[in-house]
C-alpha cells in the first residue's frame, strides 16, 4: 500500500531556533576543551602532596668486602648508565649509589627511574629530582623533615618545560621511591675515612646531619678546597669522604677527601664511577653522545 503526503499542507520549518542553538552549543564547547585540555595538563595535580624529604640516612652495609659503586650525574641517560656498569662489572651483590641529578635532561629519565627501582639502587637527592617533585605536588614548595622548604623560582608549564611533562609521566612506584631517598648518605668507612655521599656538596658551616639543600646551592663552586684543608687539620679518626655531583663545570674532580663525579655525561661528556673496594678505589668511566648543547 502506498500514501501520498502533500508537503503543502505542512508549514516550513523555521530555521532562526536552530541557528541560535547552535551558536549556543559552540559557546558552551570552548570553555569544555579549554578545562578538559589545559587544566589537566597544567594546573590539577595527581598527587596534590606527599611526606617531608628525609635529610640524612645511613647506608645499611652487607659484608665488608660488598662492592660499592658511585655513579655521578646520569641526567637520563639509561644507555650509558648500563655501558657504565657492564664496564665496573657489576653484579646483583654490589651497592650502587646515585650521586643525584639522574633524572632529567637526558633522553630517558623513566627508563633510568625504572632501572633503580628494579635494582634497589641507593641514591641522594639532586636539585633536579627535588625540583620535579615540586612540579609533581603543582609547583608547591617541597617541605623537608627539619621545616626547610625548597621552592621554585617559577611554576612549570605543560607546554615549555620539559620537568614539568617528566613530572607528569611519574607513577606512585617513582614517587615512593624519590620520596624515601636523603639528601645525605652515609655510606659508612671508606678508603680515607668516614664516607658521605651528597649531590651538590658538603658546608663545613652545619653538621652532616643537618645540611641544607638551599645552603648547599649557594655554596662557592671551590667549598671543596675549604674541605679538603679542613679535613687535613682534623684527627684521622674525625676525617670525612664527600663523594658529590653537581659540578659539570669542573667536571671530574678527585681529591683526598672530596670526589667529584660529574663528568658532564649528557653535555656529551663521560660518565663516571668510583668503584671501592677491599679498602680501594678505581675510577670507571664510559664516552657520552652530547643530548644537550653546552
Amino acid at each position: 500500500m502506498s500514501m501520498e503526503y502533500d508537503y503543502d499542507e505542512y508549514e516550513e520549518l523555521d530555521p532562526q531556533p536552530f541557528r541560535r542553538w547552535r551558536w549556543v552549543l559552540v559557546l558552551i564547547s570552548i570553555p569544555v576543551v579549554f578545562l578538559f585540555i589545559y587544566i589537566p595538563l597544567s594546573s590539577l595535580p595527581q598527587y596534590v602532596t606527599f611526606a617531608p624529604l628525609v635529610k640524612y640516612s645511613t647506608l645499611e652495609h652487607n659484608k665488608d668486602d660488598t662492592r660499592m659503586i658511585l655513579i655521578g650525574d646520569v641526567h637520563g641517560c639509561y644507555d650509558e648508565l648500563v655501558s657504565l656498569l657492564d664496564a665496573a662489572n657489576y653484579t646483583s651483590t654490589d651497592r650502587v649509589v646515585l650521586l643525584g641529578d639522574f633524572i632529567s635532561k637526558g633522553p630517558a629519565s623513566l627508563d633510568v627511574l625504572d632501572f633503580a627501582i628494579n635494582k634497589s639502587f641507593d641514591a641522594v637527592l639532586g636539585n633536579h629530582e627535588v625540583t620535579i617533585l615540586a612540579k609533581y605536588q603543582n609547583s608547591r614548595p617541597v617541605l623537608f623533615e627539619d621545616g626547610e622548604t625548597y621552592a621554585l623560582d617559577r611554576p612549570g608549564n605543560i607546554k615549555t618545560d620539559p620537568e614539568t611533562r617528566l613530572a607528569r609521566h611519574l607513577t606512585p612506584d617513582h614517587i615512593d621511591y624519590l620520596t624515601q631517598l636523603p639528601l645525605v648518605l652515609n655510606l659508612g668507612k671508606v678508603p680515607g675515612g668516614k664516607g658521605f655521599a651528597v649531590h651538590v656538596g658538603m658546608s663545613l658551616e652545619k653538621s652532616v646531619k643537618k645540611q641544607s639543600l638551599n645552603e648547599q646551592l649557594s655554596m662557592d663552586r671551590d667549598w671543596y678546597k675549604d674541605y679538603n684543608s679542613e679535613m687535613k687539620s682534623l684527627p684521622k679518626s674525625d676525617r670525612n669522604v664527600v663523594y658529590y655531583g653537581h659540578n659539570a663545570k669542573y667536571g671530574l674532580n678527585l681529591n683526598k677527601y672530596t670526589k667529584g663525579l660529574d663528568s658532564a655525561c649528557v653535555k656529551g661528556g663521560q660518565l663516571s664511577a668510583l668503584v671501592l673496594s677491599n679498602g680501594k678505589e678505581k675510577l670507571v668511566q664510559v664516552d657520552c653522545p652530547e643530548y644537550i648543547s653546552s
